[in-house]
């Protein structure tokens, strides 16, 4: 079982100094008996009332609290990924906690509860039991379901309020909806739903995918778009009574802003940004969707086995490429009267001797001298990237033997390929950028000849199936690698590999075998 070390706290503070030391006191004090290391990141987000420096001059000492300036105020969304980012690269956080600076904790085993549930429902973010003052329940948020008429009426109404509070008129249709909270405490574990942005917990799973919360917004809809983000990639949010903070809120808001109608135009504004955003999104990801499933359809088709996209991935991306692979098929009919992908400004030699399966790719700029007396053959799915080079013979005045790349096996960027003994690589192998395959030799024996008229030796080489070659390795002649290898980055292989090692370093030696402790 994985065990979780360390907790990050990011605080986001905004001119309340009282509220943010208390806030900070209070995670320390609950979590001062935990056995998962606990790290405070406030981030000071360009206030201009020095209490930022006056926060940082106040937890001097304190190892396990760290304040950070932003020199402007980014916005929540903003101010929070410029913590997040450093507790996940800097302090290497498992979980990281996003927590308004007007909020206390006065549960000591907020860390364990977190690792419990995260281990109970693998989610990627988990909100607690958040009480405001007045006594209600603000998670799980009771928000409205949006859909594209809801957003059209709902921007309608935002804009022209805006343009009321601007004239100052008609007060009374400027109504602020502050959220219906709940009276009642929700007592069971909810599975995905909208959670406030009071308090976030980020798993292991949210931190590797992502750098916080989408950047796109200054204030307000947050939590709409990481639900709608949360939908969009599979991943689980949840709610839980186990655990519980206390919430104060608008206290930063109400600093800045004292009167209520310049309050209500800020508002009105920030909605307005967001709900636009959010818009934004609903479009790619509808869009998205439908193009996904028809790049799934083809690739899975074209593959032979079943293909899945990245839910991430938006649909304007995938039709370029779907565009782009058209436009390669289209060279490859043209050039090969075949049906396979041929890039731009690519050189082909004899081609004659090119031997070519369904689905291969050719990349842009590829040279291929076919000319050799097996020829060379690209199987079925097979993939040569940008930039790669393959020669078959090294002079006239002796062909070479040829080359030949396994069904589903890729060469990637900048590939170079001497194949004048013979180079034949098995089934389902990709080898990384940059990887140079010389099969021949120079003979250097004779003192009195020079080297470069001594010829060549040509034993071949043979690369099995299912094989990882990393960028920049170098196979040179007579060498055989036995199926199911892992051949690390830059190393010079010399000698035959037995199957399933693991190999690095010039020469190459093996450093374990696959699946061995």
């Amino acid at each position: 079982m994985t065990s979780y070390k360390r907790t990050v706290y990011v605080v986001l503070h905004y001119l309340a100094e009282k509220e943010t030391k208390e806030c900070v006191e209070s995670i320390l004090e609950a979590t001062n008996k935990s056995k998962i290391e606990t790290k405070i990141v406030v981030v000071d987000n360009g206030s201009d009332n020095r209490s930022g420096e006056n926060i940082a001059k106040y937890f001097d000492g304190q190892d396990n609290v760290k304040v950070l300036f932003t020199g402007e105020n980014l916005g929540f969304a903003n101010g929070i990924n410029y913590g997040f980012m450093y507790a996940k690269r800097v302090m290497k956080a498992d979980f990281i906690v996003a927590i308004n600076n007007d909020t206390v904790i006065q549960q000591d085993d907020f860390n364990e509860v977190i690792v419990q549930k995260y281990r109970q429902y693998n989610f990627a973010v988990m909100g607690p039991d958040i009480i405001t003052k007045d006594g209600k329940h603000q998670n799980p948020v009771q928000g409205i379901k949006w859909n594209r008429m809801r957003l059209y009426r709902f921007r309608f109404k935002k804009r022209m309020q805006y343009i009321l509070a601007h004239f100052g008129v008609f007060n009374g249709l400027l109504k602020i909806n502050d959220g219906a909270y709940l009276n009642k405490r929700v007592d069971k574990d909810v599975l995905n739903p909208k959670l406030h942005g009071a308090c976030l917990i980020f798993s292991p799973d949210y931190i590797r995918e992502f750098d916080g919360l989408f950047a796109g917004t200054f204030l307000y809809m947050e939590e709409d778009i990481l639900k709608l983000r949360l939908e969009y990639a599979k991943m689980v949010s949840v709610y839980t009574p186990d655990l519980v903070i206390f919430h104060e809120e608008d206290v930063a808001t109400n600093m800045l802003v004292a009167k209520s109608l310049q309050k209500k135009k800020g508002i009105y504004k920030n909605l307005l940004a967001s709900s636009k955003e959010y818009m934004k999104l609903t479009r790619k990801q509808s869009g998205g969707r439908s193009m996904r499933r028809l790049f799934e359809k083809m690739a899975s088709k074209q593959k032979g086995i079943k293909y899945r996209v990245d839910e991430r991935i938006p649909g304007g991306y995938l039709f370029g490429v779907l565009f782009m692979r058209l436009k390669m098929r289209v060279r490859g009919l043209l050039r090969l009267r075949r049906k396979v992908f041929v890039g731009k400004k690519v050189t082909l030699q004899s081609k004659k001797m090119l031997a070519v399966e369904r689905g291969v790719t050719i990349g842009d700029r590829a040279y291929i001298d076919a000319l050799s007396s097996d020829g060379v053959r690209l199987l079925t799915g097979s993939k040569v990237g940008d930039g790669t080079v393959i020669r078959c013979s090294g002079n006239l005045e002796k062909i070479g033997k040829g080359f030949r790349l396994g069904r589903n096996s890729a060469l990637a960027d900048d590939c170079f390929v001497g194949a004048t003994g013979g180079v034949w690589i098995g089934d389902n192998t990709i080898c990384g950028q940059g990887v140079r395959f010389h099969a021949s030799n120079h003979k250097f024996d004779n003192l009195d000849e020079p080297i470069k008229n001594q010829g060549v030796e040509c034993k071949g080489i043979y690369v099995g199936n299912n094989c990882w070659i990393g960028a920049g390795a170098v196979l040179l002649d007579g060498v055989t690698v036995g199926d199911g290898c892992v051949i690390g980055a830059n190393a010079v292989v010399t000698k035959d590999i037995s199957e399933n090692s693991v190999v690095a370093g010039v020469p190459a030696k093996i450093i374990r075998k696959r699946g061995a402790k």
